[in-house]
């Protein structure tokens, strides 16, 4: 392309070909909202934690506690299902109520929290880890249950 170029320099077939070589060297930039895919192919924006089961097909806690064979649980045993839907609307109310934003890393601030106050290891099993956050939003629930009765029985506001 060397001897052509040199052959053809200042004509308006060198300055063409010229041009296709820096329009080609050049990395095109999109424009608006990018969506960057990894390794995966999955994409990095997430839906909002309010809809990501409408969106996805399964809970988002499926994916945090790493539950690939989500359409499989159905017929667990464990009832893994349920304490899923336990805790996923658990954090829901949490987030609403602590006004965080509906995002996927307000779930897992939430959740890790509750992991770090319950001492609960990352080691630890993840069907173990649902069974005790399960149980522990369970008593918190009752918890805050009978604090509320209490306050009505006080006249407390």
């Amino acid at each position: 392309m060397g001897t052509i170029v040199s052959y053809l320099k200042g004509t308006p077939e060198a300055i063409a070909m010229d041009r296709k070589v820096v329009k080609e060297d050049i990395p095109q930039v999109a424009k608006g909202p990018q969506v960057n895919d990894n390794v995966s192919g999955s994409s990095d924006l997430e839906p909002p934690f309010s809809v990501y089961e409408k969106m996805t097909g399964k809970p988002y806690s499926a994916k945090f506690f790493d539950f690939e064979n989500w359409d499989v649980l159905d017929s667990d045993v464990n009832n893994t299902v349920g304490k899923i839907g336990d805790i996923e609307n658990w954090v829901k109310g949490r987030i609403e109520g602590r006004n965080m934003e509906d995002t996927i890393n307000s779930f897992d601030e939430i959740v890790n929290s509750y992991f770090d106050h319950l001492n609960i290891s990352k080691n630890v099993r993840n069907m173990d880890k649902v069974d005790r956050l399960h149980k522990y939003i369970k008593l918190l629930s009752k918890q805050e249950k009978l604090d509320k009765q209490r306050e009505d029985l006080l006249g407390i506001s």
